[in-house]
This record gives structure tokens, C-alpha cells and sequence, in this order.
């Protein structure tokens, strides 16, 4: 059952997986919030397979990079485009039976097995509400690695937490050494996968290799593995402080980057739905060292304990410099906060606000991001700086200049010339002609010319450069093309075309559809997208999303969610040897299950019934349930309806099953 691999494939398994860490840790922190979602992307080289480090500088020498989620260090498998796939670094410090007895076998047997209802309820359940939001939830039942298949698919119903099955335990893609890197501190670890007899299960033994043993045994540790939402990751960063890339704590300290040499323990900062923020700012450029201006900001639901309003600033390239602004708490609102970007280069970033709760033994969770995209900072403002020495200068000495000298130049000196000249020509003809002809022409020439020149022209370039230019006025439209779709029965996700010139938006709900609207979430600038886990199964609701830029609004278009609701009025009859069943609902696709008992064991009659009626031949129940002939049975019968969502059921809730009595089976 153990592959082996030649030490050639083993070291480009190793390149490759790396290049596949280096291309997730590139999109964990591009935004999108959530987002979410769009993630954040971390400053990571796609291109090396030498991006990883030990704090020390030396390049690492494990395969594996590690992560903090939750309060578990787990170890990085495979990271794709949209899933992170974990598996715990070590097992868990207490041994533990798959099942108090030998009885499972088959493909079922992960399914009812005792170790699977530990990981719903202790592992999954342990994990913080916006852990478990990113957590993406498996198929792991009928993937369970029985008969050769094994790997995990998506599933909106499926289980959070899980253990490998056989086939990827034996994936060289997740271990490339293979029992080389199974191995943890020679202690045998199950899997979910059940053996050819009954009653026994896979597991890892101490050196790695992969064999079947009884699942009532209790010397055998559990090692979890989960898979992440990549839309629900917003950053990563190192684990320990500043000093190797990680987070600033706490606020006063200058921005530093987040490094891209992550070394081998990352810290995730995971979307948080409860947490709101928003804020308005105008001011687009500073200088290396200054001060850049906040107009206006607020937040709600803020953790009360190592809670921060903090930024990033991200150049697009992998640059990331984080810093926390402030301790935030609880709910606020404030205006001209400074942000002083110390430590941040000259360039062009977006800069991205958001309140976060750090720990020191958890991942990290955060609002939403709002964004500002096209911020500069730069070595010198140049324009501002000849402005203020000239401005005062020429402002003084050249307004009366032009107006004083050439004014009474014109008026003095042709006024006496021509009343001098015509009266004394015909009297004295020698003597006035040689003394008037040189007295205005040298005099003139020089006086004015050289002052008018050099005056006005230098003055009033550097003037009209001020601070002016970021308040250049944008176009500002609503949103458009708003549309839902309801994934669950439970839920529904909103999304639309991108507003102009938006700076925040307010997602509002209400019960009617033309009042009573309140504000439900607050998204960042660049939000497209938003799922709504808040409402009930079998209900209406009415959505529109409102764009907002300082203190102007502009909503979207009213539109209407009705999320799935279960059938009602459940009867059941016996026309000779069939049984009929008949429903009210809404929905078009039904699903229908019969069983002896009422709260288990039920099996399928249809998964396609159109109508509302459905009429069971006495055969397809005895063959579904394995009755006997002859005999009589209360049966129950339950029903649910569904959807098709993108491809995928979307289930409503299960109609209070209905007992028809003595059914006789022939």
C-alpha cells in the first residue's frame, strides 16, 4: 500500500509544492475583501523554490511550511487557488478508539464511526466563529477512500474537520518522502479509509507506513486535517515579531514590512463577519515621514481585548508595510485621525484600513478591508517647497513697481515737447533745436526696460502648485446590476457590479419591499460580494446595497430573496398495496425517504419528484428497507425539498415525518 519515489521525483515534488506555497502566499494578501472576498497578497516570489526561510536567514530545509489557525500549528499540504489544505503537525495528546467496537465495514464506516462525531463536535466546534466561517466544509462520506477513492470535494453540508483517507495519504504530492513525512514522533495515527474486513480501519504506523488495524483499538492518536477558504484568508505574516517579518505590536511603533521570506511558522488573518468599519479620506499623496489624513472613520462589534484599527499599505509588488494606528474596542467614530507613514518607501500604494483582534496562541481575525487605491508617497513634495520662500518675496516688491514706474514715464515726457516745440521755432531757430533733440531720447530708454523685465516673470510660476491637486472631483454612481443567489437554507449571497467613486458600502435588508430597510453589513470600497448567514429557512427577504462617498448616498435597486422552505402537510395513504404520499410546497424538486424508525435508518425512494403526490410500489419499499414478505411494518416517511444552485442541491429542512401503520409487505 506504500508508494515510493526515486530521490528525482521526490526533490521536484518538493519544487513544485513550493511554487504552489509561493502562488497561495501571493494571494493571501492581494484584496479582495472578502473577503474575502477578495484576499490580500503576501509579498512572495512565485518564481523561487528558495522563498522560504528560517529565521536565522538560511533557507529551510523541512518541505512543509506551517500555519497558527485557531489555536493548532498545523502543516501546509497543498495550496490552490481557492482551498488551503492543512494537516495537523502533530496528533493530538490523547489516544482515541475510531469506534467502541468492530461492527462498521464498508464504505459506511467513517460515516457512523465515533471518532467522526469527536471532530464535528470537539474540533470543529472548538474553533472561533470566523475560523469556522473559513473553514470549507467537505465531502469526506463518500469520499472516504474506500475501493480506491479518496480525495475530498466541497460540500455545503459536510463535515469541517476530518481524517485522511488511504489515497491521500499515499498522494506524494502531500508527502513527498512518503513515511518519511507521515512520520510524527513514531505514534500510529488513524485514517478514515475501512479495510476489507470488518471491523478494521487505516492507520500510519510509527515509521509512516500505511496498514489496516481493528477500530476498536485504543492505542491509535487522531491527527485532523482541514481545508481553508481562500476568500476568507485576508493576509499572512510571520509568526514571531517584527524582527522576522511579523506584525508590529503594539500601536506607536512606525510601519515595517511584512516579510516575504516567510519563514516556517505563518500567521493567518481570517475575515471576521461581525466586525464593521468604514471610513472617508480625500488626501492622496505625502511625504517619506509625514502625516496622512484620515477625514473620517468608524467601527462596531470590535473585540474588548488586543483589539486595533490598523493599515496596510500595498504596492501591487509584493510590497506589504503594516502598522497598528490605534487600540479599538467595542464601537466608535472619530475624524482627522493622522496616519504618520514612517517606514513606508517613497512609491504608489493602496492603502487599506480594518480593525483586527491579534493573538499570541490564535489566528488573527479582522473586518473587512476599506480601501484607497492610488496613495503616494514621495521622497520630496516638489511643488510645495519653492512656494514658500518666493511667495513672500515677490509678492512685496513687484505690485507697485509695474503700477508706480511706468505710469507718470508716458505722461511727463511727451507733455512738454510738443508745447515747447511749436512756439519757439519760429522765433529762435539755433538755439532751442540743439538742446531739445538729445534730452529725451537717452533718458527714457534705460529707466523703465531694465525694472519691468526681471520683475513680474519669475513671481508667479511656483505659485499656483499648493495641495490642491488629490481633491480632483470624481464621478459617483450607485450600484448596479445587484443580483442573489441562496447557496444554503439559510443564506444568501449578494453580489454586484463595482460604484463609481464609492468609498464604502451599506448592505440593508428588510421584511418589506418598500420600507423598514436597516443596515446589515458595512464593506469596504472595492466590495463586490456578500453573504448574508443571518436569515431564517422558508422566508422572504428584500435587499439593496447603498454606495456611499463622504456624505452622499446612492442605493441600488430593491430585489427580493425567498430562501427554500420545506413542505408542509404531509399525508400518507394505502391504495391496495402502495403507499401514497402527498405534500404541499413551493419548490419544484422534492426528495423522499422511507424507514422503520422514526429519527434514523431512512432510505431513498425518489430524488426527482416533480409534483407534489408520490405513489411507492410495495416492491421499491421492501427492496429499499429489506423487509420481509408476509410481514407487517409501521413505516415513516419523511420529506424535504431542494434547488439547484450553480449546479449544486441546495436542501431545505426535513417535513416532521408522518407513521403509516401496519403496512403489509407482499
Amino acid at each position: 500500500m506504500v508508494l515510493t519515489t526515486s530521490y528525482k521525483d521526490q526533490m521536484n515534488m518538493k519544487k513544485l509544492l513550493k511554487r504552489g506555497l509561493s502562488i497561495l502566499l501571493t494571494v493571501l494578501l492581494a484584496i479582495g475583501i472578502v473577503p474575502i472576498t477578495p484576499p490580500v497578497s503576501v509579498q512572495a516570489s512565485a518564481t523561487s523554490a528558495k522563498q522560504f526561510y528560517n529565521p536565522d536567514g538560511t533557507p529551510m530545509s523541512t518541505n512543509y511550511q506551517k500555519v497558527q489557525f485557531g489555536n493548532t500549528l498545523w502543516r501546509i499540504l497543498d495550496a490552490g487557488d481557492n482551498e488551503l489544505f492543512l494537516l495537523r503537525d502533530e496528533v493530538e495528546t490523547d489516544r482515541r478508539q475510531f469506534h467502541a467496537n468492530d461492527t462498521l465495514s464498508g464504505p459506511s464506516s467513517y460515516e457512523k464511526s465515533n471518532i467522526r462525531s469527536y471532530l464535528r463536535l470537539n474540533v470543529t466546534g472548538s474553533l472561533r466563529a470566523s475560523e469556522r466561517n473559513a473553514v470549507s466544509l467537505q465531502n469526506v462520506i463518500a469520499n472516504n477512500g474506500y475501493g480506491g477513492v479518496g480525495v475530498t470535494t466541497p460540500d455545503e453540508n459536510g463535515d469541517g474537520v476530518f481524517l485522511l483517507s488511504v489515497t491521500e495519504a499515499n498522494n506524494t504530492k502531500y508527502f513527498p518522502k512518503d513515511s518519511v513525512d507521515r512520520r510524527t514522533s513514531e505514534r500510529i495515527w488513524w485514517l478514515r479509509t475501512a479495510g476489507n474486513s470488518t471491523g478494521y480501519v487505516g492507520f500510519i504506523n510509527g515509521q509512516g507506513a500505511i496498514g489496516y488495524q481493528s477500530a476498536s483499538g485504543n492505542d491509535t492518536y487522531v491527527r485532523p486535517a482541514v481545508k481553508l477558504k481562500m476568500s476568507r484568508v485576508l493576509f499572512a505574516s510571520n509568526q514571531n515579531g517584527t524582527s522576522t517579518g511579523g506584525k508590529t505590536r503594539p500601536t506607536g511603533s512606525t510601519f515595517a514590512s511584512l516579510s516575504s521570506r516567510l519563514h516556517s511558522t505563518i500567521r493567518l488573518t481570517v475575515l471576521d463577519d461581525n466586525q464593521n468599519f468604514s471610513a472617508t479620506m480625500v488626501q492622496r499623496e505625502v511625504p517619506r515621514g509625514g502625516q496622512l489624513l484620515l477625514d473620517s472613520y468608524s467601527y462596531s462589534n470590535v473585540p474588548n481585548s488586543n483589539s486595533y484599527l490598523s493599515a496596510i499599505f500595498d504596492d501591487g509588488n509584493g510590497n506589504i508595510y503594516y502598522n497598528t494606528l490605534q487600540r479599538a474596542r467595542g464601537a466608535a467614530e472619530g475624524t482627522n485621525l493622522s496616519i504618520d507613514v514612517t517606514g513606508v518607501p517613497a512609491g504608489n500604494y493602496t492603502l487599506k484600513l480594518f480593525t483586527e483582534q491579534t493573538s499570541s496562541a490564535a489566528s488573527d481575525t479582522a473586518s473587512a478591508m476599506v480601501e484607497f487605491n492610488n496613495v503616494s508617497v514621495v521622497n520630496v513634495l516638489a511643488t510645495p517647497i519653492p512656494t514658500v520662500t518666493p511667495s513672500p518675496v515677490p509678492t512685496a516688491t513687484p505690485s507697485p513697481v509695474p503700477t508706480a514706474t511706468p505710469s507718470p514715464v508716458p505722461t511727463a515726457t511727451p507733455s512738454p515737447v510738443p508745447t515747447a516745440t511749436p512756439s519757439p521755432v519760429p522765433t529762435a531757430m539755433p538755439s532751442p533745436v540743439p538742446t531739445n533733440i538729445p534730452v529725451p531720447t537717452p533718458t527714457n530708454k534705460p529707466v523703465p526696460t531694465p525694472t519691468n523685465k526681471s520683475t513680474p516673470t519669475p513671481t508667479n510660476k511656483p505659485t499656483p502648485t499648493p495641495t490642491a491637486i488629490p481633491t480632483v472631483d470624481r464621478p459617483f454612481s450607485a450600484v448596479q446590476g445587484l443580483s442573489a443567489i441562496t447557496p444554503s437554507k439559510k443564506a444568501a449571497t449578494l453580489s454586484w457590479k463595482k460604484a463609481v467613486g464609492a468609498t464604502s458600502h451599506e448592505i440593508l435588508r428588510s421584511n418589506k419591499k418598500a420600507s423598514g430597510f436597516k443596515v446589515i453589513k458595512t464593506l469596504g470600497q472595492n466590495a463586490t460580494s456578500f453573504k448574508d448567514t443571518s436569515i431564517a429557512e422558508g422566508k422572504t427577504y428584500y435587499y439593496k446595497v447603498r454606495a456611499k462617498n463622504g456624505k452622499e448616498n446612492k442605493d441600488s435597486k430593491v430585489i427580493t430573496v425567498k430562501t427554500i422552505a420545506k413542505p408542509k402537510s404531509l399525508k400518507l395513504k394505502n391504495p391496495g398495496s402502495k403507499l401514497k404520499v402527498s405534500y404541499k410546497g413551493t419548490e419544484k424538486n422534492y426528495q423522499i425517504q422511507v424507514s422503520k424508525k422514526k429519527k434514523s435508518g431512512y432510505k431513498t425512494l425518489t430524488n426527482k419528484c416533480t409534483k407534489k403526490s408520490y405513489t411507492a410500489t410495495n416492491k421499491k419499499i421492501r427492496t429499499a428497507l429489506k423487509l420481509r414478505k408476509g410481514k407487517s411494518y409501521n413505516l415513516y416517511v419523511r420529506v424535504r425539498s431542494y434547488r439547484i444552485v450553480n449546479n449544486k442541491k441546495v436542501y431545505s429542512s426535513w417535513a416532521t415525518p408522518k407513521m403509516i401503520k401496519n403496512f403489509n409487505i407482499k
